[in-house]
């Protein structure tokens, strides 16, 4: 008598049902939610410490320096019809070729000279520019990581985001 084996049987694999995946994915959000959430409250926590005692910690980093140029007086001169108009953009552009960084926050112009002001976390450049000469006096200051990690936490000078 010839004996007959059956081929074994080959199941497709089982998808795993739907509240498995979502359990999954909800551990998955949880642990990097949590994660990123205590390094903001971790920043908070220390920044909050470095603004109600500025003297326990580097206060006295500020570096400030004083520097001088010339720019283009053709950028200087404004128009005929309008004597205000300068070239702004040629001027921040030229200022920031040169090592000033940070956002324009204010950029003025009078018949004698123009007030241009940088501003980021932690460092502050105010330069006064002579339009009839084109020559600018540039006033830089830089406080520090302690300073600029503070002015983060108080969302000074760190942008609309």
């Amino acid at each position: 008598m010839i004996k007959t084996t059956k081929p074994p049987v080959v199941r497709a694999p089982r998808e795993r049902p739907l509240h498995l995946k979502v359990a999954a994915l909800l551990r998955w959000l949880h642990i990097y939610l949590s994660m990123s959430s205590l390094l903001l409250v971790l920043f908070f926590s220390a920044t909050g410490l470095t603004l109600n005692h500025p003297d326990w910690f580097f206060s006295a980093q500020m570096k400030q320096t004083d520097s001088e140029g010339k720019l283009s007086e053709r950028w200087l001169a404004g128009s005929s019809t309008d004597p205000s108009r300068v070239a702004r953009l040629e001027i921040v552009e030229e200022l920031r070729r040169r090592g000033v960084r940070g956002a324009l926050e204010e950029f003025s112009v009078d018949e004698n000279e123009c007030l241009v002001s940088f501003k980021a976390p932690g460092y502050a450049a105010d330069g006064y520019i002579d339009r009839r000469t084109g020559t600018y006096r540039l006033t830089t200051t830089e406080e520090g990581a302690v300073a600029a990690m503070n002015d983060l936490h108080k969302g000074r000078h760190s942008g609309a985001v």
